[in-house]
C-alpha cells in the first residue's frame, strides 16, 4: 500500500516502514493499534493535491499574461470565486485563497484585500473586445474596471487601448506585486478514524513564487480520534515547507497517537524526489 500512497504524496515512502513497539506493545495488535498512522499518512495526499491550486494560478496569472488577455486561460479546474476568495470544497478539504495588494500594486492600499476576480477581464477593462494584432493586441472597451492601471497606461485609459507585446507583459508585472495568501483545512474520515488539521500559507509576493518554490506550510490546529481504541492524535513536530512547482512535501511532520493498548509516536519524513522518505513508528516516551 505504501507505493500507492506514494503516487498520491509526490514523496516516496519506500516499504517497508520503521516500526519498533516491542517495548510498549505487550501482546497488542501492533498492525491495528497503528493504523490511524496509515490514515493521517494519507490526508496529506489532500494537502499536497490543494497546494498545487495555488502554484497552477499564480503561473496562469504570471507566464500567461496574452493568453489572459484573450480568455484562453481561466480559474484553475477546482477552483472557484466569490467575494475576494477563490476556494476549493471537496469531501477532504477545503481551501481558500486570497489576494492582497502591496506597496509596489498599481491601485489599492497595502493589505487590502482584492475583491475582485483577476481571471475576468472586466476587472481591468469593462465589455472589453480583445483582438489580436500582428505586433500585440487591439482593444475597445466601454469603461476602466477597478484593475485598469494593472495594464500599464494608467486608471483612466480610453477606448480603443493599442498594446505592443512588450506592453502586454506590463499585466504579469503588476498582477505579480499582489500577495497570495491561503489556508487549506483538511478532514480525513479513515477506516480506522477520524483526522483534522488546518494549515495556513503565509502571504508570499506572486513575483517571488517561481525563484522561491517553497511555501512554509504553518499548522493552526490538529486533532484526531479513534473512538473504538479511546485513541486520540497530538501534534510533536510540524516543520514542513511545499514544493508548488513539483508538487512535494519536505521536512518531518511527528504525531502522538495517545489511547488504546499502548501509545506510540509516527515521524513522517518528506524528502522530495526522494526514494527513501518512510514512517518510523516508536513507543512514546
Amino acid at each position: 500500500m505504501r507505493w500507492i500512497l506514494a503516487l498520491l504524496l509526490g514523496a516516496a515512502c519506500a516499504p517497508p516502514d520503521s516500526i519498533d513497539v516491542a517495548e510498549c506493545a505487550g501482546d497488542a495488535d501492533v498492525a491495528d493499534v497503528t493504523a490511524m498512522a496509515d490514515d493521517f499518512e494519507l490526508s496529506a495526499a489532500h494537502m499536497i493535491r490543494s497546494g498545487a491550486l495555488g502554484g497552477v494560478m499564480v503561473n496562469r496569472l504570471l507566464t500567461n499574461a496574452h493568453d489572459l488577455y484573450v480568455g484562453a486561460e481561466g480559474l484553475p479546474e477546482h477552483l472557484s470565486y466569490a467575494d475576494g476568495t477563490y476556494s476549493v470544497i471537496a469531501d477532504e478539504v477545503r481551501q481558500e485563497i486570497w489576494l492582497s495588494y502591496t506597496a509596489d500594486s498599481p491601485v489599492g492600499e497595502p493589505g487590502e484585500r482584492v475583491m475582485v476576480d483577476l481571471f475576468e477581464f472586466d476587472s481591468f477593462l469593462v465589455g472589453a473586445e480583445i483582438e489580436d494584432t500582428e505586433d500585440g493586441v487591439s482593444i475597445d472597451f466601454e469603461e476602466p474596471g477597478p484593475l485598469a492601471a494593472f495594464l500599464g497606461q494608467g486608471a483612466h485609459p480610453e477606448s480603443p487601448m493599442l498594446l505592443s507585446d512588450d506592453e502586454v507583459g506590463a499585466l504579469a508585472i503588476n498582477l505579480g506585486t499582489l500577495e497570495l495568501d491561503g489556508v487549506i483545512a483538511v478532514e480525513e474520515v479513515g477506516a480506522h478514524g477520524t483526522i483534522r488539521y488546518e494549515v495556513v500559507h503565509p502571504a508570499q509576493a506572486l513575483e517571488t513564487f517561481w525563484p522561491l518554490p517553497l511555501l512554509p506550510m504553518e499548522l493552526t490546529s490538529a486533532t484526531g480520534e479513534r473512538p473504538e481504541l479511546s485513541q486520540t492524535l497530538q501534534t510533536h513536530t510540524w516543520d514542513v515547507d511545499y514544493d508548488h512547482i513539483f508538487t512535494y512535501l519536505g521536512g518531518e511532520i511527528a504525531m502522538d497517537f495517545i489511547g488504546g493498548p499502548f501509545d506510540f509516536r509516527a515521524t513522517y519524513t518528506y524528502v522530495p524526489a526522494a526514494a527513501d522518505t518512510g514512517v518510523d513508528i516508536r513507543c512514546l516516551d
